[in-house]
């Protein structure tokens, strides 16, 4: 998995490019990539464009992150797959969590 990070400081939101795989050899390194941004940006946007799997370990982190960031701002994955899409239809998580 790879993630490119992209701060914008005037609007306080920050987009996350996300390739590969989200499973569990790579789940510590997209929480560790999110975390320091909870508390300084008001929008994380997590572009999944290229990201090829989510596993349990990955919805956990994009519920976590989802609840950290209702504290002051707000967070949206943008551009899922079909299979992304499934996953979260399958856990219901498509109606709790902002996918555009």
């Amino acid at each position: 998995m790879e993630i490119k990070t992209d701060f914008n400081e005037g609007e306080k939101a920050v987009t996350f490019y996300i390739t590969g795989r989200i499973n569990t050899s790579s789940v510590r390194e997209f929480e560790q990539a999110l975390n320091p941004y909870y508390a300084t940006c008001d929008k994380m946007i997590l572009d999944f464009t290229n990201v090829e799997f989510i596993s349990s370990s990955g919805l956990r982190v994009l519920v976590d992150a989802d609840e950290a960031m209702k504290n002051h701002g707000s967070m949206c994955i943008r551009n899922i797959n079909s299979g992304v899409r499934e996953v979260l239809n399958m856990t219901g998580f498509i109606d709790t969590l902002t996918v555009e």
